[in-house]
């Protein structure tokens, strides 16, 4: 599949930049509130059906450039035995014994992800980014027991029961390389791994914890489709993540494009990095906002627009859509 996103994730994307925006299927779209009040999250995530309706109401309403398959982070969870639910108002909450662990069951246990892939590759006319989340984000709230917080139970489990926690981290990497081959092979178009948290430790730590395991994932899918790292607050870690292996960096608010970019070198694609605090303004606002990002990235052929963290339920959709014409120069940047 030829297009702009593709095109900017090997480096040769001409005009406007590409976008999509992370946790665009989600809450701030008043159809998919009306289709949560019919289900839980679980079985919207789990139904391959649903799942399917979710990724596509954006596409309906936005000249996006790529899909995100609806899904979560978390689903990795129950291969080593963490029992996951999602409580409203409160987000997931997790049980699980880090005191006795191993694989319990394979990623065939999550194949509701792959149905709902297949469902979805012969509709979409862009193209499809799979997902999962980073060893250490998942251990994270494997460990914490749902948010992630200050990390305090995490941190105690590095000073404590490093060999433990190493053992966990090898043991959701090699699962979340099997459950991302397995949305590969049903037929995403490039994948993007949340290590959300891993900006929670000073880089030592991130060296220890985040950067092999990461680095095992991309090199397994080294080759297959092109990849995304992101993570949140990794400023101080820019020298790191140019070890890790992925095709691109999503980079948060907190950086600056223009000084990632020669920091990384032209050989990266960057993505980002919008603050979506700043969504809640006036058109002029908000356009202004999406024309600084804009203007840093000028003519960058390796560069994809959007968010430095997900879209936050509250912003009112037409505000996606002021976004949509000014990156696509409906608007004069």
């Amino acid at each position: 599949m030829e297009s702009r996103y593709l095109a900017a994730l090997s480096g040769r994307n001409e005009g406007a930049p590409p976008l999509w925006i992370m946790r665009q299927a989600g809450r701030y779209l008043p159809e998919y509130r009306e289709l949560r009040k019919k289900h839980r999250f679980e079985t919207m995530m789990e139904t391959p059906e649903l799942a399917y309706q979710v990724t596509k109401m954006p596409l309906e309403r936005f000249d996006l450039d790529a899909a995100i398959l609806f899904s979560d982070i978390l689903p990795v969870c129950r291969t080593v035995g963490g029992k996951v639910a999602f409580v409203e108002g409160k987000g997931p909450v997790v049980d699980f014994n880090f005191e006795k662990f191993a694989v319990e069951c394979g990623v065939e246990s999550l194949q509701f992800v792959e149905k709902a892939i297949r469902l979805l590759k012969p509709d979409l006319s862009v193209p499809l980014i799979g997902f999962a989340g980073g060893p250490f984000t998942v251990a994270s709230y494997l460990i914490e027991g749902g948010g992630v917080g200050d990390l305090k139970k995490v941190k105690r489990a590095i000073a404590e029961r490093r060999e433990e926690l190493h053992r966990l981290l090898s043991l959701l990497t090699d699962q979340t390389i099997d459950y991302l081959l397995m949305q590969v092979e049903a037929g995403v178009d490039a994948i993007q791994l949340f290590d959300t948290w891993a900006g929670m430790l000073d880089p030592c730590a991130f060296q220890e914890f985040v950067l092999p395991y990461n680095q095992k994932i991309f090199a397994a899918l080294s080759g297959k489709v092109p990849t995304i790292f992101f993570g949140r607050g990794l400023g101080s870690h820019l020298h790191l993540l140019k070890e890790i292996g992925a095709t691109g960096i999503g980079v948060d608010q907190t950086v600056d494009l223009s000084y990632a970019r020669a920091f990384l070198g032209n050989e990266v694609v960057l993505q980002g990095n919008l603050d979506p605090g700043f969504l809640y303004g006036s058109k002029d606002s908000v356009v202004e906002q999406v024309k600084k990002v804009l203007e840093k990235m000028k003519g960058d052929p390796a560069y994809i627009f959007n968010f430095g963290y997900g879209i936050l339920p509250d912003v009112r959709p037409e505000v996606v859509e002021w976004i949509v014409e000014t990156v696509k120069q409906k608007v004069t940047v």
